[in-house]
Parts: structure tokens; C-alpha cells; sequence
């Protein structure tokens, strides 16, 4: 896969090991074809100033910016370096409720099957990092991006993909 997105980083000669899985809600709505309505705007010449390495709806993954390739995702040009970004359809905003029907049930087993193959791959456990192993530029896990906010202290940084979303769950389900 080639890199689609406008804006990224070419990964050779910066790119650290791979140590984090940072999940993120794309806030946009529950429809058919978000996956790549994402990856299409991520590429497109009205792309904003991010981008991410997947993407997820209820029926697929999406790949925008290769895993050896620096995806502008988190706000933290350090984390950005040693992670990998997926967006998923939802919002920070939605309920327990939102986060439990039928389409996000759908989307969450897209995403724990990406991220048992991302974890196998680079060897990343399904744990829920701290803040101090966030930062730590060594400890191996799973972060939101409102993790990344709070370990770096970033103003208005990001609270996705909000306080209802099934983090645990979901790491659960990669545990298997």
C-alpha cells in the first residue's frame, strides 16, 4: 500500500519503533462508507493539517498512511513518531447507548481485528496505557487520543474518542 493522505511524514530515517495504538472517533456519523470517505479526505486537496494510518467503519479497514510512514494524528510530533493512528467512525460525545448499537458493534470487531494483527506484528500488548507510560518513550500499549492530551498537556487538545467508549472492552476482545 502507498501512502494516499496529503499530509504526512515519509517515515525513513525518523520513524522510532512502533510501541503505541492510539485510538481516535473520526466525529462523523454512523453511515455506510465512512472508512473511506475519510481516506479520500485525508488525500483530498481540502485535507486538513492531519492525517491517520487507518481508518474503520462498521464493514471496513481503511489504510491511509503506511505503518513505516509518519502519520500527523495525535498533536504530538514525539508521539506521532512511535505510533500508529486509527480513526474510527463515532464521536467523543456518544453515549454508552451509541457506543453499544448495532453499527458500532460492527465497527469495534473491525478495529479488534486490526489491532490484533498491528499487535502481533509490533508486538504490542492490549493494555491501556498511563499517562507516565505514555510518555515514557518505552512502555508498549493502547492510548485514546484525549490520553495523549493529558500525558503532554496539549491545550484544547482532543478528548476523543470520549469518556463512554468501551476502551476495555475492546481490549478485551484483542486479548481474545
Amino acid at each position: 500500500m502507498a501512502t494516499t493522505a496529503k499530509n504526512y511524514t515519509p517515515g525513513i530515517g525518523i520513524r522510532k519503533p512502533i510501541r503505541m495504538i492510539v485510538l481516535h472517533s473520526a466525529e462523523n456519523q454512523q453511515l455506510p462508507g465512512q472508512a473511506e470517505a475519510i481516506v479520500k479526505y485525508f488525500a483530498s486537496k481540502d485535507a486538513p493539517q492531519a492525517s491517520a494510518h487507518y481508518a474503520v467503519d462498521n464493514k471496513i479497514v481503511a489504510q491511509s498512511v503506511d505503518d513505516e510512514d509518519v502519520a500527523w494524528a495525535v498533536g504530538v510530533w514525539a508521539a506521532n513518531l512511535e505510533s500508529i493512528s486509527i480513526e474510527m467512525t463515532g464521536q467523543a460525545a456518544f453515549t454508552a447507548e451509541q457506543w453499544n448499537n448495532a453499527y458500532s458493534k460492527s465497527m469495534i470487531n473491525q478495529v479488534v481485528g486490526l489491532c490484533k494483527r498491528l499487535g502481533q506484528k509490533y508486538s504490542i500488548p492490549p493494555v491501556h496505557l498511563t499517562v507516565g507510560q505514555i510518555i515514557d518513550g518505552k512502555t508498549k500499549g493502547y492510548a485514546t487520543h484525549a490520553d495523549i492530551t493529558a500525558a503532554y498537556k496539549v491545550m484544547g487538545g482532543h478528548t476523543d474518542p470520549g469518556p463512554n467508549f468501551p476502551l476495555q472492552t475492546v481490549l478485551d476482545l484483542i486479548k481474545g
